[in-house]
């Protein structure tokens, strides 16, 4: 049950670095199927790790993707969200003047 409320951090930090990633399905990988490889029971997870040591990997749309998950880019939209609310409230203020 915890699962299927996560915020997959692990496998965003795996692709900002470059790294093929093979996981168990769970619901957060919604928006990143197209980046990891999913594997149900046992024989299809070490299928899916073999193909991944085997074929070259791109870590360059991973990284692309993750490019907006860092601190620093969630701190310049919530700061730009909060900017967008005080001039709201200011222009609000305005008119009511």
């Amino acid at each position: 049950d915890w699962i299927k409320g996560c915020n997959p951090i692990k496998l965003k930090e795996y692709l900002a670095v470059g790294r093929p990633v093979v996981t168990s399905e769970f619901p957060a990988l919604d928006g990143w199927r197209d980046l990891v490889s999913v594997a149900k029971g046992a024989d299809e997870f070490e299928a899916a790790l073999r193909k991944v040591v085997e074929v070259p990997h791109d870590p360059e749309p991973g990284r692309n993707r993750v490019r907006g998950e860092s601190w620093d880019a969630k701190g310049e939209l919530l700061g730009d969200a909060l900017a967008g609310l005080v001039a709201g409230i200011r222009s609000d203020q305005v008119i009511q003047s």
